[in-house]
């Protein structure tokens, strides 16, 4: 199934894009207790930018394990008719 592969891969980009994530905050911390101001506003933007790679890796790897569950199951849920009074 493809669903392994990408499960897979999304778990070496999370943590690929964690190791760089905690790179760069410890840059971003050590560039502002140096005074650098405005390398420390450049490093904090890339961290904004690594941080949202991260939060959409794992957003894609929740829909991929939602998929593989739902997959497993069989058939998706149906919605249960309403009754009317």
């Amino acid at each position: 199934m493809w669903y392994q592969a990408a499960i897979r891969r999304a778990l070496w980009t999370g943590g690929v894009l964690s190791l760089v994530l905690a790179v760069i905050a410890l840059c971003w911390a050590w560039l502002a207790g140096l005074g650098d101001v405005a390398g420390a506003e450049g490093v904090r933007g890339a961290a904004c930018v690594a941080a949202l790679c991260w939060a959409l890796n794992f957003v894609t790897l929740v829909v991929l394990l939602a998929l593989v569950e739902l997959a497993r199951q069989g058939t998706p849920p149906q919605a249960k008719p309403v009754e009317k009074s």
